[in-house]
């Protein structure tokens, strides 16, 4: 398309995109931010678009960690995430559980199968997408409610957790509420906040939470460093 549109214009306003392209991409970036290394193929990513449009099955060989052996996959795709990587939702055929995530950079020899598949009438990616944090899904959902204290509650006006989140004010605190899965993300996520935000439910996020406080300690105190204990 970028071609057609060039091809149709005049030699002096090649001249002018072409200097406006060279001064944009010199002073443009994406931020670098910790996270995945690998990348999708585009190829996979078309396949898969393939698949999705014909109604039918995926079939690669996957490997769920990088050090386990390949196995082979027959998967319905229910649609394709972007985020710290790329990934195909979907599930096994006849399988009733819900979908899950596959890294498209752990997948191999993919092609559209044979076999159709498609999800089901009615199946919404954004109500499914809702019910994670992130790319993090638990096998149960939990409703999460956070207090911001005063430290954070400018910086939590700009800061959306969830998209279907509600806050509250009372008093100069901020009260947010959702529900959601995947807290040990979660978990993780509000080392960030210091103690800027208090854990209010559920129980098991606040577990979560010591947790990692406690592999954190334990890493430190290899070091000879123990942090004191935060109630």
């Amino acid at each position: 398309m970028l071609g057609k549109i060039r091809g149709a214009l005049d030699f002096r306003e090649k001249l002018r995109i072409e200097s406006d392209f060279e001064v944009l991409s010199r002073l443009q970036r994406t931020a670098f931010q910790a996270g995945r290394c690998g990348s999708a193929r585009p190829d996979v990513m078309v396949l898969i678009q393939q698949a999705m449009l014909k109604g039918r099955c995926v079939e690669f060989t996957y490997r769920r960690h990088p050090d386990d052996e390949p196995r082979w996959r027959r998967i319905v795709p229910h649609g394709l995430v972007h985020g710290a990587g790329a990934y195909l939702v979907g599930r096994i055929p006849e399988d009733p559980r819900a979908p899950i995530y596959y890294l498209l950079e752990r997948m191999s020899d993919v092609h559209v199968s044979d076999v159709g598949g498609a999800p089901a009438e009615g199946w919404d990616l954004d109500a499914w997408l809702s019910e994670n944090f992130a790319v993090w899904r638990d096998d149960e959902q939990h409703d999460i409610v956070l207090r911001i204290l005063p430290s954070g509650v400018s910086r939590a006006r700009e800061w959306t957790f969830h998209p279907h989140q509600s806050v509250v004010v009372e008093s100069d605190e901020l009260v947010i509420r959702f529900r959601a899965g995947g807290l040990r993300a979660l978990a993780e996520h509000l080392f960030g906040w210091g103690d800027s935000v208090r854990i209010e439910q559920p129980t098991e996020l606040r577990i979560e939470m010591r947790e990692r406080l406690a592999c954190a300690h334990r890493v430190l105190a290899v070091d000879g460093m123990i942090p004191p204990t935060c109630e």
